[in-house]
């Protein structure tokens, strides 16, 4: 898990600040180039990494919600539910 929130950390370098917008937009892509980097490098993504993802995106999709984001984009619509 650690290694998945710092390359996605640097995915957003990697990806581009504001390249996508919305901000949750930015984060899905963000996240997306996460798991590929993950992937090719031999970094397990296991169900750890997993419902990271699932958490974070969650929370991005509340907090575009809370501000109104209206209507949200369809690459996030899978993160509108509680992942658990």
């Amino acid at each position: 898990v650690s290694a998945a929130i710092f390359l996605h950390e640097v995915g957003h370098h990697a990806v581009g600040f504001k390249r996508y917008t919305p901000r949750v937009l930015e984060e899905y892509y963000v996240w997306q180039w996460t798991l590929r980097e993950m992937t090719v490098r031999g970094i397990p993504v296991d169900h750890r990494v997993l419902r990271q993802y699932r958490r974070s995106m969650f929370h991005y999709v509340r907090a575009a919600q809370r501000q109104g984001l209206s209507p949200l984009p369809h690459e996030v619509h899978a993160f509108l539910h509680w992942p658990g």
